[in-house]
């Protein structure tokens, strides 16, 4: 008998995970528009770009196809370009263009990859109304809470000159032209000074509210706004964009939820609430839902495996009904959509049965 043995061997190469990033929306306007886009956080050795999406007529292919297109690295698979110049057709409307940034550390498509997007504006009239291009965008390793890794990047024509104020603290609205508090420079991501009120600031800087020397110590969620102005075709602009910070280290955006108690009779099982009030219990608090807030997403949920569910209404607000017949943790979830931070909390409702004794 003859025996045969085969042997098969793989080679696996395991590689870093590049990390791509895209910038931040930017406009352009006039006969002869260009931009640049990319971020200095990008890391990989080998990057992509491309349009995506566009509301020029006719679609990518017409945009390409103009004689005023270019772009770095078009139509190439393999690129080593971390950030992109390109320069686009002049029209007579608005129209947009979306970019996607391919970033590996190998050869795209063989290799581990992320993708980002970024938006370009583009204006036939430079004079314009430029307050719809101008955007702020929070980013950093903190998920995207306030800490001293973590940036807020605004952008708007160049040439305009850009400043920083607080809106508001905790919901509460602040003076006009309020100190930037928790506002820092950025040193290549490292932070750097406090940001005073009265002067022109980077658009790019550090958020840190929780900085015991210069933030808002304690609070929960702040308000900034980025002011942009200037001379800019021949007429001023002066416009603003408000984004919003949680706190880093408070849990929850949600200020006055408290542990509560409720009390029961055995008969006719009616529960009373605080101070005696007749259940169920409506939760209280902040509303963080309205101005100057962004529209946060807001969940409740109850833990355990409870088959009766004692949330009776309004689970997707900051005041739901509870109406649990026994002690129950309830959890809330609330996340900016404006920015992806989510924040936690948790209500824990004791349930007390008061036996009445009329006694012999």
């Amino acid at each position: 008998m003859t025996v045969v043995f085969f042997e098969t061997t793989m080679t696996v190469t395991d590689t870093a995970r590049a990390f791509a990033d895209a910038g931040i929306d930017k406009p352009a306007c006039g006969p002869n528009p260009s931009q640049n886009f990319g971020a200095p956080e990008m890391t990989g050795s080998f990057f992509q770009w491309r349009p995506v999406a566009t509301t020029y007529p006719g679609g990518i292919s017409a945009l390409t196809s103009h004689s005023q297109w270019t772009m770095d690295g078009f139509n190439t698979p393999v690129s080593y370009n971390k950030f992109l110049s390109a320069t686009f057709p002049a029209y007579t409307a608005a129209y947009t263009i979306d970019f996607e940034v391919i970033a590996a550390y190998t050869t795209y498509p063989n290799g581990c990859n992320t993708r980002d997007t970024v938006r370009l504006f583009y204006q036939p009239n430079c004079g314009g109304d430029w307050c719809q291009p101008l955007t702020a965008k929070l980013s950093g390793t903190n998920g995207t809470c306030s800490g001293s890794t973590s940036w807020i990047e605004g952008v708007s024509l160049g040439g305009l000159s850009s400043t920083w104020t607080t809106y508001s603290v905790d919901g509460v609205v602040q003076a006009a032209n309020t100190a930037p508090r928790g506002l820092f420079e950025d040193n290549n991501g490292v932070k750097g000074n406090q940001l005073f009120v009265g002067a022109t600031h980077p658009s790019r800087v550090i958020v840190d509210f929780d900085d015991p020397s210069w933030g808002w110590s304690g609070a929960n969620v702040v308000v900034y706004r980025l002011t942009s102005f200037g001379n800019f075709g021949g007429g001023n602009i002066d416009c603003h964009k408000d984004i919003q910070v949680f706190s880093a280290q408070n849990a929850t955006p949600v200020v006055g939820v408290i542990d509560n108690s409720l009390c029961t009779f055995p008969a006719p099982g009616t529960r009373f609430g605080i101070n005696g009030q007749v259940g169920p219990y409506v939760v209280t608090g902040s509303d963080y839902t309205t101005a100057p807030n962004s529209s946060l997403i807001w969940q409740w949920g109850q833990a355990g495996s409870n088959t009766t569910p004692f949330i009776t209404g309004n689970g997707n607000t900051p005041f739901p009904t509870l109406d649990p017949t026994k002690s129950t943790n309830f959890w809330v979830k609330v996340k900016d959509p404006a920015t992806g931070c989510v924040a936690y909390d948790t209500l824990t409702m004791n349930v007390v049965e008061v036996i009445a004794n009329t006694g012999e």
